[in-house]
């Protein structure tokens, strides 16, 4: 727990005037105290103002004081407050009527501009009659816990001019500074109050504050090069005598008897003279001490097997329990015996003789788990070698001291390692290299090099990999917790979007001020203690986000229910994930410990220097209540977190959207009557409703693990083993795999780290020529059931299972099993399939009844980001309009109507009704815009132009064969390149020419645009050519005619029909065409999640694998033809739906598509002609005359809609003739 301590530390060694005897250690004093605050007391650098030397002048010290004292927030009311003060002390005459009686002297504190010109005067110092009002003001806002700290003097005798007593007393004379100076330069806050000033600084019935002086009035505060004695002094009773036990006046006399050789004598002045010092506040239960109990020779420990204790554990005996007071080990002990929560330990060394302490802390964990360790061969490690300088022992790892038995061991290269250690000449630079940790998250920490701070450092390192890697063999409640991570609304404190941790990886994209929540979930029959830690992987940061009470009278986490952390009505904070200013990417662990006993696990915090201390508040540990007897059990969950950056602007961008859009709907809404669009809405509603048509039956079809499947199939020894198919990284998992991680083991992900999560896991090698074959068979036996199917990739599809129902007289779920079947008896694989959208695997099916009821109640409560078209910015764009879920949108209708050009009415209200598209075809090669290659730089970024080269020459390669194989050629080359902060560029060059597929041309193309961009550390380069040309279609079709060239030269793209609400609309099969291809999605927003977020993978990282599966799986991944749950067809006259219009059956479609037409068609000006070859070559000359040119080029530009029937002519299906 962070202490409450704020202080203000003045140290002045140089003056300003030339008439003040310069001092030597003030300012070394103030540093000192300062350090002590720090490294002791565990006082965050932010809670101290340091002012020192040309700093500390009388402004800066009085506004500092207001600043950072009187009117800081973050003080509240009991806190200690310090002001600590070395430096010069000095007297005045006391001018008249300057407080009750008649003092003869004003004492005031030396600033760094004393005796000297200022804007408002000659500067007389700080009075004491100041410093008492300011000291007054800030205990009326901050109480009195106040501690006032002077090493300065204010003698009764003036000094000699000898160079001792100028140079080593803290006191000097006021030459210039007039008595009347002083009301000048008076606090405003005094004017107008009492004050007692024949004392000074020194008034014994001070209520607002306590003094501590360096001596009497009249004595002198000496100096030498080493400090201030009193400074010295105060710093060596400190670790001399227990501090949290000592009163203020206990404190003076300790002081004095250690400086009565030199006639000085610290004084304690204040009512509240007889309290603890700081009454206590600064020594906070130190949690890394827990109890102990027992007979002096046997000992229990309340710690165990959760915290990290194994047989072999040894732990200090101490007195107290409290930060910042000296504790001195009384004894040693082994443990022996190890339970959950609990262990026994007898004394390592029975014939010495030992202390009786109630509290103990580890000193040696005896870890099993090593932490390998990898030392740079820096240049100054080399000179050590040479010198004979450099250890590496079991206590020593290249002069860094070990001793904790952590198990550290040094490795000979970087990839072994779970940390790097370079001990440079000014520093030493560590990072974590954990395999948990994303490759692109493993920043250099820079530390002073201290030998004994690296090896604070590399211990907490170890620490942190032990509790990290850390579980229970047994997993008692493994499958039994979940964890889920949720957004909070900045205002409300409640949860906003889905569940971000998916499969124990959750992706945020960083933005300021984000709050979270977690929810923890319990669905085991006991009752569980929760303990839920976050661990910075990007130091060695353990802060724990929850930890209950022990006065709590049950587990909070109760069987089979769920607590959550941080949301509204929790009684908890929310959650602020930390993100350094200075890294592009954070990386961190959330880490679940739970008990069915409760016990401190205050033990496992820890911060390290740069980063402040876990302001988390753990209860201290007390006494165990459980017996021996009591059945205890305990067990773990982790998850990851992953926070960009590069988001950062997105966001930022993204929330000004929602408030510009939120602006507009209610400038919208403040104007109109919604009662009459709500009532227009509605009619389009049912004018929607009544063109449902549930006809036909659409099946989506997917393998079940399908290359494992494959491999099991060929080696049925695999079954029931956990087994992957990897090569550097998974491809895909078997379902015994999955258990251990379904997000992680069924995507992209590092092999090695997949062996982590599961230690038996079984990785076999790809036979990708295998699953072609096997998939062939599979779509061939799809292909009987619906010949016009669309493969979605090689193990899935969409079939219109319509007319084969029909003739083979099955309903829906009857010919789905029979495909499933027929496919497990040919190929001994198994498929589950949907008769709507699902996710019902493996080896299932699953039917949506078709009735408009049950399509409707299934759409009202899923959540909007699950439908087709809705990503991530409109996920957030709809929640800010209200709408979560598909129900919620008839709620909002009339907004919608009034914002249809920004969200897409028709699309959303579709998506309410859940009507979609019944339209099942292959993919036609005319819709391919782009062909490329990229690689994904699996474990480490690249930064070497060489390599990054070999890199883009292979890629080169890559595409030369896809472009070779599949017939395309383009005018446009694009770079891709994504660097180690994930941010993605693209740098391009079109051609007036079409572009060579040789790997040299295409390597020569990359290498021009990425030369200029060096240098670059970059995780995937990619090459990709677009404004392609399909050679296979010059083989077959004609050439383009010259009409078309006028025509695409000078008509404009066609504008979106507008919708009118009254329900007219126009039955133009064009028309119709148009609005097809407009509501795919919400309009205006091209999403590229590149965050990944709730997936926890980039979308490259998915496909980076090239699969060489055949050319009919090279083809663009399509959209699946049906967005929304419910088998809908539509009739030719809707012109309303983003659908494809078809008059004809399926088959009639088909015979459509293989028959040609009779007639000749003329290139040039597209007329059908019904002639012979002699007849068509006269026609040919005539429109190649100058007079029909120019006639084409008028008629183009007049009137650019005549030639429209060029273009719909050569669409392929995509959109039929006008009738």
């Amino acid at each position: 727990m962070m202490p409450r301590v704020f202080a203000l530390l003045i140290g002045v060694d140089d003056y300003k005037s030339g008439r003040i005897w310069n001092l030597e250690a003030c300012a070394h004093d103030a540093l000192l105290m300062k350090q002590w605050l720090v490294q002791d007391l565990q006082v965050p650098k932010e809670n101290i103002a340091l002012l020192l030397n040309q700093e500390a002048t009388k402004r800066r010290i009085e506004d500092t004081f207001m600043s950072h004292l009187v009117n800081n927030p973050a003080i509240a009311e009991g806190d200690a407050l310090i002001v600590y003060f070395a430096g010069h002390g000095s007297t005045l005459r006391a001018p008249p009527d300057w407080c009750e009686g008649k003092p003869p002297r004003v004492q005031v504190l030396c600033p760094y501009d004393h005796d000297t010109n200022g804007p408002e005067g000659r500067v007389a110092g700080i009075s004491d009659r100041s410093l008492f009002a300011m000291l007054s003001e800030l205990s009326i806002v901050k109480g009195d816990n106040i501690t006032l700290i002077l090493d300065c003097c204010f003698p009764n005798a003036q000094l000699g001019s000898s160079a001792r007593d100028r140079r080593f007393v803290r006191y000097t004379p006021t030459s210039k500074a007039a008595p009347e100076d002083l009301f000048s330069g008076l606090w405003r806050g005094a004017i107008g109050q009492r004050f007692r000033g024949e004392f000074g600084f020194f008034q014994d019935d001070c209520q607002s504050h306590v003094l501590l002086a360096a001596c009497r009035p009249g004595e002198k505060a000496m100096e030498w090069k080493e400090g201030g004695k009193f400074t010295s002094e105060f710093l060596s009773v400190k670790d001399a005598l227990p501090l949290h036990q000592m009163k203020y006046s206990d404190l003076s006399e300790h002081l004095s008897k250690g400086l009565s050789h030199i006639q000085q004598h610290p004084v304690c002045i204040g009512r509240r003279k007889d309290r603890v010092i700081f009454n206590g506040v600064p020594f906070v239960a130190d949690a890394s001490l827990v109890p102990v109990d027992g007979e002096k020779g046997c000992l229990r420990l309340e710690m165990g097997a959760m915290h990290g204790v194994v047989e072999g554990t040894e732990f200090s005996i101490h007195e107290h329990n409290r930060f910042g007071s000296i504790n001195p080990s009384l004894d040693s002990f082994r443990v022996y015996e190890v339970h959950p929560t609990w262990s026994l330990a007898r004394r390592k060394s029975m014939n010495k003789p030992g202390g009786r302490g109630s509290w103990a802390r580890i000193t040696r964990w005896n870890s099993r788990t090593p932490f390998r360790v990898y030392v740079k061969r820096t240049c100054s490690y080399l000179f050590r070698r040479l010198l004979g300088r450099s250890k590496n022992s079991g206590e020593q790892l290249d002069g860094i001291p070990v001793n904790e038995g952590l198990n550290i061991v040094q490795v000979d290269t970087s990839a072994e390692a779970d940390m790097s250690v370079g001990v440079h000449t000014r520093d030493v630079r560590v990072q974590n290299l954990d395999h948990l940790v994303p490759p692109t998250a493993h920043p250099i920490i820079r530390l002073e090099k201290d030998r004994s701070r690296s090896g604070v450092i590399l211990n907490e390192a170890a620490r942190f990999h032990m509790h990290l890697h850390r579980t229970n063999p047994a997993k008692p409640f493994h499958e039994l917790l979940g964890l889920e991570i949720f957004r909070l609304d900045p205002h409300t404190q409640r949860r906003i979007g889905s569940n971000l941790l998916i499969d124990g990886i959750a992706a945020i994209s960083h933005s300021e001020g984000a709050r979270y929540a977690v929810v923890l979930h319990n669905r085991s029959d006991a009752d569980l203690w929760p303990y839920l830690a976050y661990m910075d992987s990007n130091g060695v940061d353990i802060q724990l986000l929850y930890h209950p009470q022990p006065s709590s009278p049950v587990p909070p986490l109760r069987k089979r229910s769920s607590v959550e952390i941080g949301c509204a009505g929790s009684g908890i904070p929310p959650l602020n994930f930390p993100f350094p200013d200075n890294q592009q990417q954070e990386s961190a662990f959330l880490k679940l410990f739970v008990s069915t006993s409760y016990t401190s696990m205050g033990s496992l915090e820890q911060s390290s220097s740069a980063h402040s201390h876990p302001s988390t508040p753990v209860p201290p540990p007390t006494p165990a209540t459980a017996s021996k007897a009591e059945p205890q059990n305990w067990d773990t969950a982790l998850a990851c977190i992953t926070m960009r950056r590069n988001e950062k602007r997105k966001d930022k961008e993204l929330s000004e959207r929602i408030t510009k859009i939120l602006k507009q709907r209610d400038e919208a809404l403040r104007s109109v009557d919604i009662r009459p669009i709500e009532r227009n809405v509605d009619n389009l509603l049912e004018e929607l409703e009544s063109r449902r048509d549930l006809s036909q039956i659409i099946v989506h079809v997917d393998m079940d693990a399908f290359f494992c499947n494959v491999e099991l199939f060929d080696d049925p020894s695999l079954q029931g083993k956990p087994f992957a198919v990897a090569g550097g990284v998974i491809s895909t998992a078997s379902y015994e795999a999955r258990k251990y991680g379904h997000t992680i083991l069924t995507t992209v992900f590092l092999a090695f780290v997949a062996k982590k999560l599961c230690p038996d896991l079984m990785l076999l090698k790809s036979h990708y020529n295998r699953y072609s074959e096997m998939s062939e068979k599979v779509m061939a036996i799809f292909e009987r059931y619906d010949p016009t199917m669309l493969a979605a990739g090689c193990d899935e599809g969409y079939l219109n299972i319509t007319k084969y129902c029909e003739e083979h007289i099955l309903d829906a779920s009857a010919c789905v099993q029979e495909i499933r079947d027929t496919v497990f008896k040919e190929t001994s694989l198994t498929v589950s399939a949907g008769i709507a959208p699902n996710k019902n695997k493996p080896n299932g099916q699953y039917l949506l009844p078709f009735d408009r009821d049950s399509i409707k109640a299934f759409m009202h409560d899923l959540s909007i980001r699950k439908v087709q078209g809705v990503g991530r910015v409109n996920e957030r764009l709809l929640e800010a309009m209200g709408i979560k879920t598909c129900g919620d949108i008839f709620e909002h209708r009339a907004t919608l109507q009034l914002m249809d050009k920004r969200f897409g009415l028709i699309f959303l209200l579709r998506t309410h009704l859940g009507i979609a598209s019944n339209v099942v075809e292959p993919i036609q090669r005319e819709e391919r815009k782009s062909i490329g290659a990229e690689r994904h730089v699996t474990f480490h970024a690249l930064h070497d132009k060489v390599q990054i080269l070999r890199q883009l020459e292979a890629v080169a390669g890559e595409l030369e064969n896809d472009m070779v194989r599949e017939g395309w050629t383009g005018k446009t080359v694009t770079l891709k390149y994504k660097l180690d902060t994930f941010q993605v560029f693209t740098r391009s060059k079109s051609f007036d020419r079409w572009v060579s597929s040789k790997k040299e041309d295409l390597f020569a193309i990359g290498k021009e645009l990425l030369l200029p961009e060096l240098p670059l550390t970059l995780r995937l380069i990619g090459l990709r050519v677009t404004k392609l040309k399909d050679l296979h279609a010059q083989k077959t079709e004609p050439a383009g005619g010259i009409k078309r060239f006028f025509e695409s030269a000078n008509s404009s793209p066609r504008k979106r029909p507008r919708l009118e609400i009254d329900g007219e609309d126009c039955n133009d099969d064009d028309e119709i065409e148009h609005v097809e291809e407009e509501h795919e999605s919400m309009p205006g927003f091209y999403e590229e999640d590149e965050s990944g977020e709730g997936r926890g993978l980039d979308e490259e990282e998915e496909n980076n694998i090239s699969h060489d599966l055949g050319p009919r799986y090279h083809e663009q991944r399509p959209r699946p033809p049906a967005s929304a749950p419910g088998p809908s067809r539509i009739t030719q006259s809707d012109s309303l739906f983003p659908i494809a219009i078809r008059s004809k059956p399926i088959s009639a479609r088909q015979d459509d598509r293989t028959s040609s037409s009779r007639n000749q068609e003329c290139p040039i000006c597209k007329k059908g002609l019904e002639t012979d070859n002699k007849g068509l070559n006269a026609h040919i000359d005539f429109c190649l005359s100058r007079n029909v040119i120019l006639e084409a080029q008028a008629a183009a530009q007049s009137d650019p809609k005549d030639f429209a029937l060029s273009r719909s002519n050569i669409a392929k299906g995509k959109r039929k003739r006008k009738s």
